[in-house]
């Protein structure tokens, strides 16, 4: 029997504290704490699967704190939900994904609709996979190069990409944007045409190029490898 993944929370607002404990409950996660400090995290006696932090505004120290913390730790995984961002932040996201271990996430807290997907998204890190919030993967390829097809993409095929470039099927995507499997493959086949317009697929598979394209883009590249 596989042990439980153990969560570590650090939460600047109660009323998502008793969501932690309730999404641990029914999820069989193994919840080592709810803190409310980035200074009260106990590394020595803590060694979570995955680490969880929301906080009102993005603020990149508690992460640059996290990523010195747990430097020699691999595989933990980090997911960070926070109601407001700029474009500075943006650029840190850029700059931070790449320094952490294990698998990380990103996401604005009202673009989580249903528990099941943080659940989702929680097991995913744990994992060693990379999720963006869509609306920061259009801010953060919007200043690519015009040869790039990301640019092009929209909300909703940039979340069709980041799924399929965490390594899910058709159907796991489906079942993880609530929508139906055929509604994927239009989405799917909408970006190839891109790719090929774009003359970029390097005789790779459009899927296989896809996905190598968008994890190069977030700097994760040696983390899918």
């Amino acid at each position: 029997m596989n042990e439980p993944l153990k969560l570590l929370a650090i939460e600047s607002e109660e009323i998502y504290s008793y969501l932690y404990e309730l999404l641990a409950r029914n999820n069989s996660f193994e919840l080592l704490g709810v803190l409310n400090d980035i200074d009260a995290v106990p590394v020595k006696e803590s060694h979570p699967d995955v680490i969880l932090v929301g906080m009102k505004r993005f603020e990149a120290g508690i992460i640059e704190k996290l990523t010195e913390l747990y430097s020699g730790k691999n595989k933990v995984g980090l997911v960070v939900l926070f109601n407001s961002y700029n474009n500075d932040d943006i650029q840190m996201v850029k700059r931070l994904a790449p320094e952490w271990h294990g698998g990380i996430a990103f996401f604005l807290r009202q673009s989580i609709g249903q528990t099941d997907q943080l659940v989702n998204i929680i097991s995913s890190v744990a994992q060693g996979q990379i999720s963006l919030d869509p609306s920061l993967a259009h801010l953060m390829f919007g200043g690519k190069s015009s040869k790039s097809f990301l640019h092009q993409l929209t909300p909703r095929e940039l979340e069709v990409l980041n799924l399929l470039a965490s390594g899910h099927t058709n159907i796991g995507i489906a079942d993880n944007l609530y929508i139906d499997v055929k509604t994927v493959e239009h989405h799917l086949n909408s970006m190839y045409s891109k790719i090929k317009a774009e003359s970029i697929c390097d005789n790779k598979h459009p899927r296989v190029a896809a996905a190598l394209m968008y994890l190069e883009e977030v700097g994760a590249l040696s983390k899918a490898s």
